[in-house]
C-alpha cells in the first residue's frame, strides 16, 4: 500500500477478486492486437452499465493484478487502451516505455530527497511564512 493512496493501491477485496476480476479477464482477454483496444474509461462504462461499481483507479488497479499475476500475458496499454500484443517489436517498445518512466520517477524521488534533505539543514526561521 502506498500512503496517501490507500484505496487505490491494497489488494483486491473480495468483490474486486470474485466479481470484477473475472469479468475485465474476460473483456481484456480477447482485445487481441491495437485495433482492438479498449481503454479504462470505456471498461469503466462496460462495468458500471452492467450495474456494478467501478472507477479508474481501482480498474488500473485490476489491471496491475492480472499482469504481475500473468492472468493475461502480454497485456499493454497505450494511448488508444488496453489490449494483448503478439508483436515481439512492440512488446519490446512498451518495456522500454516502462523503463523510462521508471527512471523519471526516480529522477524526480532523488530530486525531492535532495529538497528535503536541504530543508532540514536550513533553520526553521528561515522558512517562508503562510
Amino acid at each position: 500500500m502506498i500512503d496517501g493512496f490507500k484505496r487505490d493501491t491494497t489488494s483486491l477485496n473480495d468483490y474486486e477478486r470474485d466479481v470484477l476480476l473475472p469479468l475485465m479477464i474476460d473483456i481484456l482477454s480477447t482485445r487481441e492486437g491495437k485495433e482492438n483496444a479498449i481503454t479504462n474509461r470505456n471498461l469503466c462504462e462496460v462495468l458500471n452499465g452492467q450495474g456494478l461499481s467501478i472507477g479508474s483507479a481501482r480498474v488500473r488497479k485490476i489491471i496491475s493484478h492480472i499482469r504481475l499475476n500473468d492472468l493475461i500475458s502480454c497485456l499493454i496499454a497505450t494511448s488508444v487502451g488496453y489490449y494483448v500484443s503478439t508483436d515481439p517489436g512492440e512488446l519490446r517498445k512498451y518495456i522500454a516505455s516502462l523503463r523510462g518512466r521508471e527512471g523519471a520517477i526516480a529522477a524526480v524521488r532523488m530530486a525531492l530527497e535532495e529538497q528535503a534533505r536541504l530543508k532540514e539543514e536550513k533553520p526553521l526561521e528561515d522558512y517562508p511564512t503562510a
